[in-house]
Formats: structure tokens, C-alpha cells, sequence
């Protein structure tokens, strides 16, 4: 009860009189001053955020279209620039095949007749009623294939003869749509 007595006698005690006070208005009109720079930093940061953003953005796509067909007119995969950087053209391999049984099941096809077979990761999955059966020949299961996307993308530049050493066996078009398998040109500095 003490202290709830103490908070009300504190809520209670009249502070007016240090707004009216020539130290008091000095202090609070420094306060808007300073409030007044703070926004006026915020707005300017906004603006140098939203130009960097914009720069940013022209500059990736000069660097993705001018430049890259620039170094593919010109034929050439690196030049050194005015500074003794070097700026190469490099070539980026993504794969990202479908998931579903459908499309692993044609992979796993597409795989098989073109080398492949050895990516493949079998695992034997049976429904709980015939779990027990397993013992018995000639119990049907699925077969649930697994591919690694790494090794994948590894057989797939060998067999595309992207790696050094390696002779192309086959086109990219051969390439079933569900593998996804993408090339990306991009600008390298150094």
C-alpha cells in the first residue's frame, strides 16, 4: 500500500513549471532541432538507398546483357581492362529436376540409356500389410529411385563433353525437360 501511495503522490506533483522555464524551452527547442536533423538524415539516406538500388539494378543488367553478348560477338572469353583487371565470360550449370514419381520414373530411363544407370539410388518401399511378407519371393513393392542433383549435373556435363577431356555424347536438346539442366553466362572480375 506504501508504495502505491508513493507512485500516486509522484503522478501527482506538478512539472508545468520547468516548460516555462527559459533553460527548459532552450533545452526542449534543441531537442526539435535535433529531431528536425535526425529526419532530415533519414530522407537523405531513403533517397541514397532507393539511387543505390537503382544503380545497383542497371549496373547487373548492363553486366548481363551488354557485356555478355559483347564478349559472345566479339568471340572471346576474357579481356584485361584499362585497370590490369582481368574480365572473363564464364559459363554456370544448374540442374534442378522434377521430383515427382512420373518424371523420376523418366529420368531414371533417360539415365539408364544414356550411361547413367550408376546415379540412380534405389530404396524398396512395401505397404505395411506386406511388410511382413518381405521374406517371401515375388512380393510386389515400388521401387522409389533417388538422384543426386550434384551427381546428376556431374554425369551430364561429362556426357555433354562440357568438362575437359570428355567427348560429347549426346545434345542438349536429349536432355529430358524435367531435369531442368540450365547454363547461365556470367561476367567474372577479379
Amino acid at each position: 500500500m506504501l508504495l502505491n501511495k508513493e507512485v500516486e503522490a509522484t503522478a501527482a506533483i506538478d512539472l508545468s513549471h520547468l516548460q516555462s522555464t527559459p533553460a527548459a524551452s532552450g533545452f526542449i527547442s534543441d531537442v526539435k532541432d535535433k529531431v528536425k536533423e535526425m529526419r532530415r538524415l533519414e530522407l537523405a539516406m531513403i533517397s541514397a538507398e532507393a539511387a543505390f538500388k537503382m544503380a545497383k539494378e542497371t549496373y547487373e543488367q548492363y553486366k548481363a546483357t551488354v557485356v555478355i553478348a559483347s564478349f559472345v560477338s566479339a568471340g572471346i572469353e576474357q579481356i584485361q581492362d584499362d585497370n590490369g583487371n582481368f574480365v572473363k565470360l564464364e559459363s554456370k550449370y544448374y540442374c534442378n529436376p522434377n521430383k515427382n514419381d512420373s518424371d523420376r520414373l523418366v529420368i531414371s530411363n533417360w539415365l539408364k540409356a544414356n550411361g547413367g544407370e550408376h546415379l540412380l539410388k534405389h530404396e524398396g518401399k512395401v505397404s505395411a500389410d506386406q511388410y511382413d511378407r518381405l521374406k517371401d519371393a515375388g512380393i510386389p513393392f515400388a521401387d522409389a529411385i533417388d538422384i543426386n542433383t550434384n551427381s546428376l549435373k556431374a554425369h551430364l556435363l561429362d556426357i555433354l563433353g562440357y568438362k575437359k577431356g570428355c567427348m560429347q555424347k549426346i545434345a542438349l536438346t536429349d536432355i529430358p525437360e524435367c531435369v531442368h539442366f540450365t547454363i547461365m553466362q556470367e561476367v567474372v572480375s577479379n
